[in-house]
C-alpha cells in the first residue's frame, strides 16, 4: 500500500544534502508517494487561539488511538507545536486530520526521512502551558518583522 500526499504547489530549487555533501536539485511541494511503512520526522507549529486546549488534546489522543506516531505534540491557548515520527500512513494522516480543522489549514509542515525507524522513544501529547522555551527563542515584533534570535 502507498499513501500519496498533495500538498501546496510545486517549485524547483536546490538543496544541501547531508548525506552525500553536494547539491541536489529537488522539487518542493511536488505530490510524493511514500510506501505505508517508509517512517519519517514531522514538525509543525502554529500559534491560533484554541479555547478549550485540554479538550483539544482529548481530541487529538482519540486520533491517534491505533496509530504509531510517537514524539512530542504540545497544545495550550496559544495553539500546537509538534515533533513525531511514525510510519508515512499514519504521521501523514495526523497531519492531514489537523489541516482539517479550520484553524491549522495553513500550517507549514516539515517533513524529513526517518532512516532508522521512530526519532522519539514515545508519545508525548499534552497540554503544556508554554508552547516555546524562553531560551530557545526570543521573538521580537518591529514594524511587523520577526526577529528570533
Amino acid at each position: 500500500d502507498k499513501f500519496s500526499w498533495n500538498y501546496g504547489q510545486s517549485s524547483k530549487l536546490s538543496a544541501f544534502s547531508g548525506r552525500n555533501g553536494n547539491w541536489v536539485d529537488v522539487e518542493a511541494g511536488s505530490p510524493k508517494e511514500y510506501k505505508d511503512d517508509e517512517f519519517m520526522v514531522v514538525n509543525f507549529y502554529r500559534f491560533v487561539f484554541i479555547e478549550n486546549p485540554e479538550e483539544e488534546v482529548s481530541r487529538h489522543l482519540s486520533f491517534m488511538q491505533g496509530r504509531d506516531i510517537h514524539g512530542r505534540i504540545y497544545m495550550n491557548e496559544q495553539g500546537i507545536n509538534a515533533q513525531y515520527s511514525g510510519p508515512s500512513k499514519d504521521a501523514l494522516a495526523y497531519v492531514e486530520w489537523v489541516k482539517s480543522d479550520q484553524r491549522f489549514l495553513d500550517i507549514l509542515v516539515q517533513i524529513t526521512p526517518a532512516l532508522n525507524g521512530h526519532a522519539f522513544p514515545k508519545l508525548k501529547l499534552r497540554y503544556k502551558p508554554s508552547l516555546v522555551q524562553p531560551y530557545e527563542c526570543a521573538i521580537l515584533l518591529l514594524d511587523k518583522v520577526l526577529l528570533c534570535r
